[in-house]
């Protein structure tokens, strides 16, 4: 677990200025860059494997967030005036798409299904962004707590 406390008010100045990719683009066209992605990682339970992105775009002066689940072609986007804090991403990822705990629980308590979270089940989700480094710490010690909790209340393997 990191020592050092995650940060969930750090907001980026742009999302465009801090990635290479999305400067490179011409001027005149809307430039799209992945803020984060949400998959799993290896084999599931899942039919289709899950996997997630939120993107960015520049609309004149507002920013348009966009989640869009690959798998189920669910999209939604959110208009904004700034670029989302942390806490603010987290919030959106845990509100967003069908399930009802979000893009990482609700996926993640389908995933273990019946049986108890395991450490395989976390390594099997993967959370990153290039722009939120802390995201997928987050996520990870959040997904440990819930292993932690099984295996103290005697269900854990």
């Amino acid at each position: 677990m990191g020592t050092v406390p995650i940060d969930f008010s750090f907001r980026p100045v742009s999302y465009w200025r801090s990635n290479p990719r999305a400067e490179s683009r011409t001027a005149n066209r809307a430039a799209v860059v992945e803020i984060a992605t949400i998959c799993t990682v290896q084999t599931s339970p899942f039919e289709n494997p899950l996997r997630a992105t939120v993107t960015a775009r520049q609309e004149g002066q507002a920013i348009v967030i966009c989640v869009e689940v690959e798998s189920t072609g669910v999209s939604e986007e959110y208009p904004r005036t700034s670029p989302l804090s942390l806490g603010e991403l987290i919030d959106l990822i845990d509100s967003a798409g069908e399930y009802e705990d979000g893009l990482v629980y609700g996926p993640f308590e389908q995933w273990c299904g019946e049986a108890p979270p395991t450490l395989k089940d976390v390594d099997g989700f993967l959370v990153e962004s290039e722009v939120y480094l802390d995201l997928s710490e987050h996520y990870r010690e959040r997904l440990l707590k819930r292993v932690d909790a099984a295996q103290s209340d005697g269900s854990g393997s």
